[in-house]
């Protein structure tokens, strides 16, 4: 998930972070220099810290994020790769200027996929958790497609806050990407975080 202010030991998994960071460099998201996308100081963006009491407030607040991220052709290129979605709409320009759309436009998963990237600046995260998980989504709608070139950006508003027992909270909040210039975003959706309270668990 977007959490990445929150440091988990990998224990038996070394390799984990190293896949990561191939995934992020593919779909050129390097965690190295991905920061200045998104503000203009120049460093990685953190997650806003909330006490577990102090969330409350939170809820049924607004928030977006400052600064744009465009998905550019290059970028829609090597999702194709990754995913073998190589439909024209997406990776053939001059075909893709004979649709309705007018030119080629990002696999609704991508930009579902970058979510993590977009909602870190605005990212609400449990002061004292160890870890996070993605625990789902509800009432996912691809609602405009994103042209090559376009820029988007996420708001977030959260939703409840449940306490599961065994130190887990369980955020929802509704999430959308806005598209520059467009009246629709591109998707909607209602996320589950699912944030473990207490030390992360140690290395070995």
């Amino acid at each position: 998930m977007g959490g990445h202010g929150c440091r988990p030991s990998w224990g038996r998994y070394p390799a984990l972070p190293l896949l990561v960071n191939f995934v992020y460099k593919l779909l050129g998201c390097d965690r190295t220099t991905r920061g200045h996308r998104h503000a203009s100081h120049g460093r990685s963006p953190l997650p806003i810290l909330v006490s577990t009491a102090g969330l409350a407030a939170y809820v049924g607040r607004r928030l977006v994020a400052e600064n744009w991220f465009e998905i550019d052709q290059a970028r829609i290129d090597r999702f194709a790769e990754v995913t073998g979605d190589h439909q024209f709409i997406h990776v053939d320009p001059v075909a893709a200027r004979a649709t309705p759309f007018g030119s080629t436009i990002a696999h609704g998963y991508l930009t579902l996929s970058l979510l993590p990237l977009l909602l870190e600046p605005i990212q609400l995260q449990p002061e004292g958790v160890s870890w996070g998980l993605n625990y789902g989504l509800d009432r996912l709608r691809f609602l405009a497609p994103v042209p090559a070139g376009a820029a988007v950006r996420a708001v977030s508003t959260l939703l409840a806050v449940e306490n599961k027992g065994g130190g887990r909270l369980l955020m929802r909040s509704e999430v959308a990407v806005e598209i520059r210039g467009s009246d629709r975003p591109a998707l909607a959706a209602t996320t589950l975080a699912m944030w473990v309270l207490g030390a992360a668990p140690a290395a070995g």
